[in-house]
């Protein structure tokens, strides 16, 4: 009788061991799981920021085209073209491209 109690003794340890090892690892699950909810969140923040310094920026450009329109109207005929207004048009394809891909990931 003494090692039926013995033995029922050692399992019911077993169990007990296991089920505490089976909580520390729930536990350890739903740390993890919170700190990958985290970072997910703070990608989605970063992601805002970029979206908005875009917007800033394509803002910024059509300020500046209209400024190279208005100053493109004073040049003469046959003098060459003012390097602000080159840079104006490189800025307004690279925001029309930024605008294209922001467009495309909605």
């Amino acid at each position: 009788m003494f090692e039926k109690s013995a033995q029922l003794t050692r399992i019911t340890a077993t169990k007990r061991l296991l089920v505490a090892e089976s909580e520390l690892n729930r536990t350890e699950f739903l740390r993890t799981a919170r700190h990958v909810q985290l970072g997910f969140r703070r990608l989605a923040d970063g992601v805002r920021d970029i979206r908005s310094n875009a917007s800033t920026v394509l803002k910024a450009v059509a300020v500046f085209s209209v400024v190279r329109r208005l100053l493109a109207g004073r040049r003469t005929p046959g003098t060459q073209r003012p390097w602000l207004s080159a840079a104006l048009s490189g800025a307004r394809a690279v925001a029309f491209f930024l605008l294209r891909q922001g467009r495309r990931k909605e």
